[in-house]
């Protein structure tokens, strides 16, 4: 009975020391590891290992830098989530501000930082307040000059060239320095904007920067463990951009995808694994797939109505909507973004570009070159502006209209080729009557392209041009005396209405040697009582 009584007691004894217990407080720096960012905002990962003891562990981490004057509300806490490997619990977590204190190393860094920059800015003051004397002193030297060939002096002749040497040498110093003195202000300015960001960083460092902190409680049996804390913010984002370097002599190219990042959180990213999605954070759901019903026409023979009846369109009922195609592209080196906007180099690649030189008469009478690349990287190019540079040189932004998929070619304009001069006529045109009482009619179209090369080397042109075409079984439409060949390779052309030819274009021994000229026919026939629309050029 008394042997009960004491264990019992000491049981009691023992539970109420563990539940009065303190959980164990611990602050851990766990740096930014991943990001993944999206069309309108970024998932932001940070990760540590950390050693727990048996027990509940409480454990603070800052998060970010809050701006000035925000507070923290309920949205905050959703988008905050925190894991814990192993046997470990997550048991809360809450956000919460705290306040860092300044640290005194950086406060005399920064104290020192802008000392230089106002000893800077001393300096480009005096070189601004020089080159004003100086500018002055050169003028009135100059009005002394002007004074000393004035009429009325005892010398009757002036010696010009004297006068003109000094002019030319106060004119060519008063620039000089008139250079000098617009660097100097250039300098002075930037000095400006750097002081005023260095002393806004001393009054918050002083102040103490305001931080969102992660406070956690987590159960544990003991050991090490790896804590991670992801969170969501709703302004960061990009942009893709290509930039494609062109040598227009051999074709050689290399293609860089950059993606331009907004970094719009208040904490760089440094050395993270970073992916890039189009996606949106809002998440994705699959379109519904709608009923449709397939109805009589009704119609008269005098106003027949074509169109088809019930809510959806003919072309609405034969498709569906394709689910959206996400993109994700995950780079495999460490990325560093500091604070604020940035290009990132996504894949480069070098390969060999097809030149072609495109003449297209019938709308442009330039001729251009055009370069044919294919996507040898792993990744999708999305729609976007390309930085274009030919032979070294910037040339222009052109924009890449759609998706080109791995191993996928694109075309893309380079330039106007000055050196073939390009004309289109028509040289002949008539219509006469057909069959033996006249009933038929024949419109016949003679077109020429002359081409004429003003360079020293022969070039190779792709011609492009049309034809009229037709579906009515009453109208027949034939293409005759075409010369030269048309380009067999590029298939049954007059079918498609489009014209095709490769020829080459030899350089003009002199003004008088004859272009290369390229002639073909259009005939359309058809009963005279028949009414066809006119016939284009």
């Amino acid at each position: 009975m008394h042997t009960f009584t004491w264990l019992s007691t000491l049981l009691a004894t023992s539970l109420i020391a563990v539940a009065d217990q303190e959980p164990t407080a611990l602050s851990v720096a766990a740096p930014v590891s991943e990001v993944m960012i999206y069309e309108n905002g970024a998932r932001i990962t940070r990760r540590c290992t950390v050693e727990l003891p048996a027990g509940t562990t409480r454990i603070r981490t800052e998060l970010f830098d809050l701006p000035p004057g925000y507070r923290i509300g309920e949205d905050d806490l959703k988008v905050i989530t925190a894991g814990i490997s192993g046997e470990a619990t997550v048991r809360s977590t809450r956000l919460v501000e705290a306040t860092r204190t300044a640290d005194q190393a950086r406060l005399e860094a920064l104290e020192s930082s802008l000392d230089a920059v106002r000893q800077d800015l001393a300096t480009a003051m005096r070189l601004i307040r020089n080159a004003q004397a100086d500018i002055e002193l050169l003028e009135g030297w100059g009005r002394m000059l002007l004074e000393d060939v004035e009429p009325g002096l005892e010398t009757d002749t002036i010696d010009v060239d004297q006068l003109e040497a000094r002019f030319g040498f106060i004119s060519r110093k008063r620039m000089e320095i008139l250079e000098i003195q617009e660097e100097a202000q250039a300098t002075n300015r930037e000095l400006l904007e750097q002081a005023e960001a260095l002393e806004n960083r001393l009054a918050t460092e002083r102040a103490g920067q305001a931080v969102a902190v992660a406070a956690i409680e987590i159960d544990s049996p003991g050991g090490e463990s790896e804590l991670s804390i992801t969170w969501l913010e709703f302004l960061s984002d990009w942009n893709p951009e290509l930039t494609i370097h062109v040598d227009t002599s051999t074709g050689r190219t290399v293609v860089e995808m950059h993606a331009e990042i907004a970094n719009r959180t208040n904490t760089d990213w440094n050395g993270v694994t970073l992916g890039l999605t189009t996606a949106n954070l809002g998440g994705d759901v699959p379109a519904d797939v709608e009923p449709i019903t397939v109805e009589i026409i009704e119609s008269d023979e005098e106003d027949a109505d074509t169109s088809p009846s019930g809510p959806e369109s003919t072309e609405a009922m034969l498709s569906l909507n394709a689910p959206d195609s996400r993109q994700i592209f995950t780079l495999n080196q460490p990325a560093s973004l500091a604070k604020g906007r940035g290009k990132l180099l996504v894949a480069r690649y070098e390969t060999t570009s097809q030149l072609d030189l495109i003449a297209r008469p019938l709308v442009e009478t330039d001729v251009w070159q055009r370069a044919t690349i294919r996507n040898l990287s792993d990744f999708t190019f999305l729609p976007g502006p390309i930085s274009l540079h030919l032979d070294g040189a910037f040339q222009s932004i052109p924009m890449l209209g759609g998706m080109i998929e791995p191993e996928e070619g694109f075309d893309i304009w380079l330039a106007r080729v000055d050196d073939i001069n390009i004309e289109r006529r028509i040289i002949e045109q008539e219509t006469v009557k057909t069959g033996l009482l006249g009933g038929g009619r024949l419109s016949r179209t003679r077109f020429q392209i002359a081409l004429r090369n003003q360079g020293t080397d022969a070039l190779t042109v792709q011609v492009e041009d049309r034809m009229a075409s037709t579906l009515s079984d009453e109208i027949e439409v034939s293409l005759k005396n075409v010369t030269p060949p048309l380009e067999p390779t590029l298939g049954e052309q007059p079918r498609s209405g489009i014209l095709r030819w490769i020829v080459d274009v030899p350089p003009r021994d002199g003004p008088d040697d004859p272009p290369l000229l390229i002639e073909w026919t259009v005939t359309v026939s058809h009963s005279a009582d028949v009414e066809t629309t006119l016939i284009p050029d």
